[in-house]
């Protein structure tokens, strides 16, 4: 049995079929690097919720941060004119990235938001 952990070479036994978890002893160790790899995953996923429920304890905002009411007025102006240009124009002419005037040229439902 030899562990390497400078290549995360791992040879548990000599013939090459045991590798390939075509005997017992391989298919074993199949099933436990799953279940510590998905172990792993949830310990990754509760510190990130924990992460995230503190940030919000402490009042702090998250996600991007969200455009100036004046310039979110101005982009409305610009999508209200009529024969207006595209989205793609208006975005470069604001400076914006298309989604961003995409996503204001649509009403937006507070209540269909999942939190």
């Amino acid at each position: 049995m030899l562990i390497s952990t400078k290549n995360a070479i791992t040879d548990v036994c000599q013939e090459p079929s045991c590798a390939r978890g075509g005997t017992p002893a391989g298919k074993a160790m199949f099933q436990m690097l799953g279940v510590f790899a998905e172990f792993e995953r949830a310990m990754i996923a509760e510190r990130v919720r924990a992460g995230l429920a503190r940030a919000r304890s402490e009042g702090k905002r998250l996600g991007r941060p969200p455009i100036a009411p004046a310039l979110e007025k101005r982009i409305r102006e610009a999508l209200a004119a009529p024969g207006r240009p595209g989205v793609r124009v208006i975005a470069k002419q604001f400076g914006v990235n298309p989604g961003t005037v995409q996503r204001i040229s649509r009403p937006f439902e507070q209540d269909a938001v999942a939190l």
